[in-house]
């Protein structure tokens, strides 16, 4: 084999080897004999693709090849690696069969297949998912159909009216034959209703007595009071004809006037039970306050049972139950009892108006566990009972007005009628 340069004219035989010109291009061989003259290759660029006789792609997927694609203009499957959840490529679409029962994991859900069954939530539905209270979560699910809290019993906490909240949770579990009663505008206990039937009055005063004849004492009542321009008076009160009408008299805290039915050397009727009563005793006045209810001028007023040698006392009886109005305490009636000095009071829930007639009592129970003091106001129960310091002393009925400060004649109690009764069954 002979090596031969661009310009030798010597023959060429297979074999041999040319070299490039000092421009870069190939001699071109005239026969058997290098020429000189020196030209570029013939074009071939056809015979490189599809149906050539030289191609350089495949549409048969191979190491090392160059893919061409088919018929379809796409590459035959196996030129791309399926797509995994941590490398790129190729994905199929699912199937509607796929998409509604979830059985594969390597397939792409295209949005017409979740139209098609419904899969995502509108904006509304997510809207509504942010919950009422909280935020989703484990712990703060939601509640489903089936959730027995749906319709098993709940736990109420009170009974709702038109402006209060009566509270229920807190009261003893009743008994056959109890009621739910109200003991206050947003307070109810279960309680044994009173058995229907008569009512019959142990002692009952229409307390229209004429004070100048006296007749007040006729009937076993007596008074007491003290200080300048203290007075009982027989007033005419329109639907109230003949009342008694008390004021405290002296502008200090010493003025008073009372009426007590007996005598101080004689032990008052009443003597509190300690071993049980056969029904509740009520004791209720009728009654209304004129002039004023304010502190500043009226210290108290009582009414109820106390024993008739307490009428020399100022201000807080020493023993006593009773319904009371002390304005420095309270703008509302309250219930009272006093044993030997020591008071238990509960305020009820009616703020006290002048001119205004209310039908006052305290009713009082015992079972032969220390008794119960039940404010009423106009014959509805009002706040919580008493239960301690009930007076252990025989006591009689009695009604009293102390002035405060300012005192005087302006504080005056009018008392139209007194009734001591129990309800009994038929």
């Amino acid at each position: 084999m002979a090596v031969l340069p661009v310009t030798s004219t010597a023959p060429a035989v297979p074999g041999d080897q040319v070299f490039l010109d000092a421009t870069g291009k190939l001699p071109v061989l005239d026969g058997s004999q290098l020429t000189g003259v020196v030209s570029s290759p013939g074009l071939h660029a056809a015979t490189h693709k599809h149906g050539g006789g030289d191609e350089v792609a495949t549409a048969t997927p191979g190491a090392n090849e160059i893919p061409k694609a088919g018929g379809t203009s796409t590459l035959a499957t196996g030129w791309l690696p399926a797509a995994t959840e941590g490398a790129q490529g190729a994905q199929e679409i699912a199937t509607q069969v796929e998409v509604d029962t979830g059985t594969d994991d390597t397939r792409t859900v295209s949005p017409l297949k979740l139209a098609t069954t419904p899969r995502l939530p509108t904006q509304v539905e997510n809207d509504a998912l942010q919950g009422t209270s909280g935020a989703p979560s484990n712990t703060n699910r939601y509640v489903t159909d089936a959730d027995a809290r749906n319709t098993n019993d709940r736990t109420a906490s009170g009974l709702r009216t038109a402006s209060t909240v009566v509270s229920v949770s807190a009261a003893v579990a009743p008994t056959s034959g109890q009621v739910l009663t109200a003991t206050g505008g947003t307070a109810a206990t279960w309680q044994t209703p009173s058995a229907s039937g008569a009512t019959p009055a142990i002692e009952e005063h229409f307390v229209t007595s004429n004070i100048t004849n006296n007749t007040i004492a006729k009937l076993g009542w007596r008074t007491t009071g003290n200080g300048t321009s203290n007075a009982l008076t027989s007033s005419s009160i329109p639907g109230h004809p003949g009342v008694l009408s008390m004021n405290p008299g002296t502008a200090t805290a010493t003025g008073k006037r009372a009426i007590y039915l007996g005598q101080p050397a004689i032990e008052g009727g009443f003597l509190l039970s300690t071993t049980g009563l056969a029904q509740p005793l009520e004791i209720e006045w009728l009654i209304q306050i004129r002039g004023t209810v304010g502190s500043a001028s009226l210290e108290m007023i009582q009414l109820g049972l106390a024993p008739p040698v307490e009428d020399v006392t100022t201000g807080l009886l020493q023993n006593s139950l009773c319904v009371q109005f002390n304005p420095g305490v309270s703008t509302a009636f309250r219930v009272s009892a006093t044993n030997t000095g020591v008071q238990s009071a509960s305020n009820g829930t009616t703020v006290v108006a002048v001119d205004t007639w209310y039908r006052v009592s305290v009713e009082f129970t015992d079972t032969g566990a220390g008794g119960s003091a039940q404010l009423k106001i106009n014959g509805v129960a009002e706040g919580t009972p008493v239960t301690t310091n009930f007076p252990t002393i025989a006591l009689g009925l009695f009604a009293k007005i102390d002035g405060q400060g300012a005192g005087g004649t302006d504080p005056i109690v009018d008392m139209d009628r007194l009734r001591v009764f129990q309800t009994v069954s038929p």
